[in-house]
C-alpha cells in the first residue's frame, strides 16, 4: 500500500467522522424541538406557580427548547475551544 492510498482513506475517514457528527449533531435537534412533554407537566407548572397562565407555561416550554438547542450547539463550541486553548498551553 502506497502513502497515498493511506493519505485518502485517512481523509475518507475523517470526512465520514464529520458527516456523522454532524448527522447525530441535526437528529439530536429534531429530537428536541419535537420532544412531547410528559402529559400534565405543563399543568403542574401552572398549578405549582398560579401567577402563571397557560400562555405563559406554553412560553416556559418554548425556553427550553431553545435552551436546549443553545446547549447542543454550543458544546460543539466549547470542545473546539478547549482544544485550541490546551494546544496553546502545550
Amino acid at each position: 500500500m502506497s502513502i497515498w492510498h493511506a493519505v485518502f482513506w485517512f481523509v475518507v475517514l475523517v470526512a465520514f467522522a464529520f458527516l456523522v457528527n454532524s448527522w447525530l449533531r441535526l437528529r439530536r435537534a429534531e429530537f428536541i424541538r419535537t420532544y412531547r412533554w410528559p402529559p400534565g407537566l405543563l399543568q403542574k407548572l401552572v398549578e405549582h406557580h398560579p401567577s402563571l397562565s397557560r400562555k405563559d407555561a406554553a412560553l416556559v416550554s418554548r425556553g427550553l427548547r431553545q435552551f436546549f438547542i443553545a446547549y447542543l450547539v454550543a458544546a460543539g463550541a466549547l470542545s473546539r475551544c478547549r482544544r485550541r486553548r490546551r494546544r496553546s498551553l502545550a
